[in-house]
């Protein structure tokens, strides 16, 4: 395969040479200027997408054609049809173009979206082009679609790429139509999920040196049923989403490194040990059924990883937590989780910043969050929910950054200052938004920072 070189100009480059005849010894001399003006070609190409309608199906028709079988048998029809913006499924959910990007929002099975893809070469020179559909967030629900694009329908896709075609200056590309489809088959385990697919259009010159290829690039979501399919994954770059199939459980140490890359874990009891350099690193989909091993690992780790709608436990054994571990340089994100056990969230190492948001830490022997080592940035609590824990944060060593704790609601726990016993703050603390319920009663409408951080040092 050839390797891509783009190759455009857009300066305009005016050239003047000095042409000079005759003779220094000469009686009569002669000089002639002439100016020589040399205009480079512009390669420019202005592309859109476009929704053409969205559409749901309704109870099938006797004699309806275009019919659809769910996995009861039940029979529907492609009746509804939606081609005004702001566009509406049946059942309310919308698709929105902003830009290049289509946000797809409460779809639901028997929705679909038909888009098209429209260019003109507004060059003054013939280039070549191709066109890009790419998952660039929400890999469960991609997983679950159906896309149709240059002829042909694909499951689990995370990217496709056109070939390169030749467009000759001032016209316009053939409009290339989409499809997207959530199919009436799909389960519930695609709720509440959402994804952004961007459709991307790329121009060069006519005579650029580009991919050697006659077949679209179409890169699917794996499905990896063992051990060695989720390494071949993890380690293959183009691969941007791994999706874990059931049966696939036990620690999983990952000592390379990972960019750009969502482990849909869907559930199964499987543990991740990091120490590589992680860049843009997703964890989806933890369901701890016991193991002592903590759910994830991050001892050495660097970079940025999130962890999502996960279930873990600290099971109280060494390693400590069920997100342990961490690094000078690592950032880690915990979102939409629920946490239990002795430390659930407990680092012996320093780390860069921490955020949870929108998750639930119940039953905690200990510190729900425990830091035991340097904060060098900032730590976020938003919109979290604590139940009967003994101890709602502690940090030891000094926290470099901004302490943010908002929207918390705190259960039933043991005691108000639960804050920084030994730590000192050089940012900002930032306590409001929540509220504190003991045996059912309200303490407060608002705990304050003076109620929660009566031990701070800052």
């Amino acid at each position: 395969m050839k390797k891509k070189v783009l190759l455009s100009s857009i300066a305009t480059i005016a050239l003047c040479l000095c042409l000079i005849a005759g003779s220094t010894f000469a009686l009569f001399t002669s000089r002639s200027e002439v100016n020589i003006a040399v205009t480079a070609g512009k390669v420019e190409m202005v592309a859109g997408v476009a929704i053409t309608s969205v559409e749901s199906v309704e109870k099938a028709a006797a004699g309806a054609t275009d019919v659809v079988v769910d996995e009861n048998g039940a029979e529907y029809a492609w009746s509804y049809s939606d081609t005004t913006a702001p566009y509406s499924f049946i059942n309310g959910g919308t698709a929105v173009v902003n830009g290049a990007v289509l946000t797809v929002d409460k779809i639901t099975p028997g929705d679909r979206i038909n888009l098209s893809v429209s260019g003109t070469n507004n060059s003054d020179v013939a280039i070549q082009y191709r066109y890009i559909v790419e998952c660039v967030d929400g890999y469960k629900l991609m997983d679950g679609l159906k896309i149709t694009v240059g002829g042909a329908t694909y499951s689990s896709l995370a990217s496709y790429t056109s070939v390169w075609a030749p467009l000759a200056a001032k016209t316009d590309m053939p409009v290339e139509n989409i499809t997207i489809e959530l199919p009436v088959s799909a389960g519930n385990e695609y709720q509440e999920k959402t994804t952004s697919i961007k459709v991307i259009v790329e121009a060069v010159q006519g005579n650029g040196v580009v991919e050697d290829n006659t077949d679209p690039v179409v890169v699917n979501i794996p499905k990896v049923t063992n051990e060695t399919e989720l390494e071949d994954a993890l380690r293959n770059p183009a691969i941007p989403a791994i999706n874990i199939l059931e049966d696939v459980a036990g620690t999983f140490t990952v000592d390379y490194d990972l960019s750009n890359k969502t482990i849909l874990v869907n559930g199964n009891d499987a543990s991740f040990a990091f120490s590589g350099k992680l860049e843009n690193v997703v964890v989806d989909g933890i369901v701890d059924n016991g193991d002592a091993t903590p759910a994830v690992t991050l001892s050495g780790a660097t970079g940025d990883i999130t962890i999502m709608n996960s279930v873990m436990t600290d099971h109280n054994s060494q390693p400590y937590g069920a997100v342990a571990g961490g690094n000078a340089d690592l950032s880690v994100t915990i979102k939409n989780c629920e946490l239990g056990g002795a430390r659930p969230v407990y680092s012996s190492g320093p780390v860069k910043s921490l955020t949870i948001v929108d998750s639930k830490i119940t039953d905690t022997s200990s510190w729900a969050v425990l830091m035991n080592a340097e904060v060098y940035g900032d730590i976020v609590i938003d919109n979290c929910t604590f139940v009967n824990c003994v101890g709602l944060f502690k940090a030891t060593r000094a926290v470099s950054g901004d302490f943010t704790f908002t929207n918390n609601e705190i259960i039933d726990c043991v005691t108000k200052n639960s804050f920084f016993v030994d730590a000192k703050v050089d940012g900002d603390v930032t306590v409001s938004g929540n509220t504190m319920t003991s045996a059912g009663v309200v303490v407060d409408d608002d705990v304050t920072a003076a109620d929660l951080l009566g031990l701070v040092k800052n």
